[in-house]
């Protein structure tokens, strides 16, 4: 049987390498503006995530032996850093590829206790913004392989590829993908951009909810009118829009009212989803609610979780053509457009979705307006194939490093460069956690941050998943 790494001196390495590097390396790239081109029009004239990638990929080859790497510089597309960590053995046929991204949202201003632009070691945790998921994932990642080194590990043939545009939907990374690995196989895929519910456990998402993101844009006269001469016959298309989304949504409940996008929920699914909310306790009350809201799924844990992993759900999160309430006039305006994002569960065919929710939105609307759908992006959900081997061995560390069984999380919805890799590699086992709590980071408050100690031993644990690999090929 393949010897297993020892843990305390895995551990001891990571925490030497990191008082040698981290703070360094940390306080170098999270100063890096590097947002992601959505949120920035100018980015590919700044040049800001291309230099950044370059000094990045300067860093990497300083602490582990690199070659065959190169960069994907396109005009008009997000620039792309791949290489390969020479394996250390050549009879070690499998190969691994780590995905990650380094471009960011830009931060809010909620910060209280750290500078998002100074990144900051403050009592065990790392603060700045681009922390929890970007540049820190790299650092761990490397981490993991030089503490497998440093035991004399062998390390098989292991692909590195970082992104820039994964904020802004990962557009350009299906080309970029088959323009450097095209009929290339990988044995497994990690990737350490999910957040952590829990930082007592480890977690690893099993399942991704496949996105549906429409334009629906209604529409009742050529241009605007005023509402003095006009007003209360012309039908109002805001008021139409809510009697299409109506017609998608329960009014009382706000389930999904399309049913075929309904799936049967069994019994082993509840027992797993009981498991989950085992692990994390009352999860879906930590969050910034107002005051007595009562959430989709009640006061049952479990049921808020199977609503958000495996059940659909619809969210309106943009419209256009809506004056603010300062410029609001008497004026009736044409149309209105607004952003639909469904989240489809991931067994369901996204096309055949897509379908069914544009058939519900134009059938028979209200006064005979005119309704058209635009289909911004669609995503296929996916299972990310954990074998029953690869699960005993993260269990068999859990163990080892918490008293406890790992947990399997599912995703609400998709990690977008996840699913383009599951799409041109539908076979690999996807190896998806991370160490980010998931109120810390993301900039879904201020002082986004990470928890070194939790930190560390997810770093032990993807350790040990690389090099007990032999294990899960084995027969």
């Amino acid at each position: 049987m393949t010897e297993r790494l020892d843990q305390k001196k895995l551990l001891a390495f990571i925490k030497s390498y990191e008082d040698a590097e981290m703070q360094k390396m940390f306080t170098e790239f999270g100063k890096k503006k590097v947002e992601s081109p959505i949120y920035n029009p100018n980015w590919e004239k700044e040049g800001d995530l291309l230099n950044t990638l370059k000094s990045l990929s300067n860093w990497i080859k300083n602490q582990v032996r690199i070659f065959n790497d190169g960069f994907i510089n396109n005009k008009n597309q997000t620039p792309l850093y791949y290489g390969n960590i020479e394996t250390t053995d050549q009879e070690l046929t499998y190969s691994i590829l780590f995905y990650c991204h380094i471009d960011k949202v830009p931060f809010g201003s909620d910060w209280k206790i750290a500078d998002p632009n100074n990144p900051k070691l403050i009592d065990s945790r790392f603060y700045g913004r681009g922390i929890a998921n970007g540049f820190s994932t790299i650092f761990a990642f490397i981490t993991a392989i030089k503490g497998i080194l440093d035991q004399n590990f062998k390390i098989p043939n292991i692909n590195i590829l970082i992104e820039t545009g994964y904020e802004s939907g990962s557009v350009d990374l299906p080309n970029h993908i088959k323009q450097i690995f095209q009929g290339y196989n990988f044995d497994m895929i990690i990737s350490l951009d999910s957040e952590s519910p829990v930082n007592n456990n480890f977690h690893f998402i099993n399942t991704m909810k496949g996105s549906l993101i429409i334009d629906t844009k209604v529409q009742t006269v050529q241009r605007s009118v005023h509402s003095g001469t006009f007003g209360g016959f012309i039908p109002d298309p805001f008021l139409i829009f809510q009697t299409i989304f109506n017609n998608i949504e329960k009014i009382n409940n706000n389930e999904i009212d399309i049913p075929c996008l309904h799936i049967d929920i069994t019994e082993e699914q509840k027992k797993e989803a009981k498991k989950v909310i085992d692990k994390i306790g009352n999860f879906y009350n930590k969050f910034d609610k107002i005051k007595n809201l009562i959430l989709i799924g009640g006061d049952d844990s479990v049921n808020n979780y199977l609503y958000g992993t495996l059940l659909p759900c619809v969210n309106v999160i943009g419209c256009d053509n809506v004056p603010n309430v300062g410029q609001g006039g008497g004026v009736i305006n044409p149309y209105f457009t607004f952003r639909l994002d469904f989240g489809v569960p991931h067994i369901l065919n996204i096309n055949d979705a897509y379908d069914k929710v544009n058939d519900t939105i134009i059938k028979n609307p209200p006064f005979n307006a005119s309704i058209e759908n635009k289909l911004v992006d669609c995503v296929q959900g996916c299972d990310l194939n954990i074998s029953n081997k690869i699960w005993d061995e993260i269990n068999f560390h859990n163990k080892e490093i918490f008293n406890d069984e790992s947990f399997k999380f599912g995703l609400s919805k998709p990690i977008r460069g996840l699913q383009v890799l599951k799409s041109l590699h539908n076979d690999t086992p996807i190896i998806c956690t991370g160490f980010s709590e998931i109120f810390n980071s993301n900039n879904r408050k201020g002082d986004e941050n990470i928890d070194i100690n939790y930190f560390n031993l997810v770093i032990c644990e993807i350790a040990h998943i690389i090099a007990g690999y032999p294990r899960y090929i084995s027969n």
